[in-house]
Parts: structure tokens; sequence; C-alpha cells
């Protein structure tokens, strides 16, 4: 969770991220600081790592953030240099193990994937698994971009049609109830009798013959 008020979150605050309240200002840059982070956690929840936002959290409590998180993926590429300078295939302390345990995490498994990229492969290439993921990032933004351009408008279209269907649908549910509340179709219910309008002279006589206002003798 992301909130510029602590009160917000009171229930879960070690799941949380803190930004001091925007007001306005062009040049805030809070929010837009905090996505290489944000690309990480969303990099870790679809690697197959187990990850727990609450220990990411934790390691980075008392400091900025931002300015942590790049302190940090600046010094696993120092020591990922290194690693591929001398020739060093990932081990329990390679870099990219290095790096995730510094955010509480465990290390990356063998085998592990990032959409067709093995991840131990693109890290011996000199790929960063952070890398990888916003270049996989970057080519589905791509083409989803690509799809919107040429289909757009007929994606608009056939939204337009179905929302538009299911209004009828709606309209037509809403006609069947209230006509089946009213009792629509059913004969009219048959009313009381109202006496005519005897004048009271009439209808005292009448009433002493024993014989309705509307009843002649």
């Amino acid at each position: 969770m992301i909130d510029t008020d602590p009160s917000h979150v009171k229930l879960q605050p070690e799941n949380a991220i803190i930004l001091p309240k925007w007001k306005g200002e062009p040049g805030d840059k809070g929010l837009v600081a905090l996505i290489p982070f944000l690309e990480y956690l969303a990099m870790m929840s679809q690697t197959g790592t187990p990850i727990d936002v609450r220990t990411v959290l934790k390691s980075m409590e008392g400091k900025d953030i931002p300015v942590e998180y790049a302190r940090r993926e600046a010094k696993l590429r120092e020591q990922f240099k290194r690693d591929l300078e001398q020739q060093q295939k990932k081990t329990k302390g390679s870099a990219g193990g290095m790096f995730m345990k510094s955010l509480g995490l465990d290390g990356p498994k063998q085998g592990m994937v990032l959409g067709d990229q093995n991840i131990s492969q693109g890290m011996s290439e000199g790929k960063m698994m952070i890398d990888m993921y916003r270049d996989f990032n970057k080519q589905n933004y791509v083409h989803l971009d690509k799809q919107i351009r040429e289909n757009g408008e007929q994606w608009l279209k056939e939204m337009a049609e179905e929302e538009k269907k299911m209004q009828e649908a709606q309209l037509n549910d809403m006609k069947a109830g209230a006509f089946s509340w009213l009792g629509a179709g059913n004969s009219a219910p048959q009313t009381a009798t109202v006496p005519s309008a005897a004048s009271a002279p009439e209808a005292a006589a009448s009433h002493q013959g024993g014989v309705p206002p509307t009843q002649t003798r």
C-alpha cells in the first residue's frame, strides 16, 4: 500500500509505504522515484521466488526507500561487474544472491526463468535480473502499444456494443420487475359498490323502510 496518511494504513503499517503529501509542486518526484523499487517487487512476485513485502520494507526501515534502493542496486552492479571480469558463474555468494539477501530475501533458484529468458544464462551474459525484467516489460509495452494503435478503434467499438447490450438487458429486467410488481397482465381488482348519491330525505325514508337507497320498491 502507498499512502500519504499513516492513519489510512494503521491496521497494516508493515505493508505500507508512506509518502509526503503531494501539494501540487511540478517538481515533486516522490512517486516517480519509487518506480525502480516497485519494479523490483513486481519482478520478484513473477519469478517464482516467494516474497514478503514486509521483510523488504523492514530492511529499509528509517531510510529513504528510493535512495536506499538505488544505493543497493549500484552496489550490486559493481559486484556484478567484478564477477564477470573474473569469469565467475552464479554461486551462493554471487551478486544476484547478495542483492536479494540485502533485501531480506533468499537468492534466486537455479533454472529460474523470466518470460523465455533463463535468468542464470542472462546474468552470465552480463545482464542483471532487474535489467532483464525491465527489458521484458518494455517489449510487452511496445507490443501492447502496437496492438492498441492497430486495433484500438475496433476494440472500443466492440466494448461500446457490449456495454449497450448490457444496458438494454438491465433495462428489460427493470421493466419486467416493475410490471410484475404492479400486477401487469392481471385483471383489475374489483371495487366496492358505491351507493348512489340519494338525498338525505330519500336515504332516511329508505332506511326506515329497510330498502337500500340504491334500490326502488
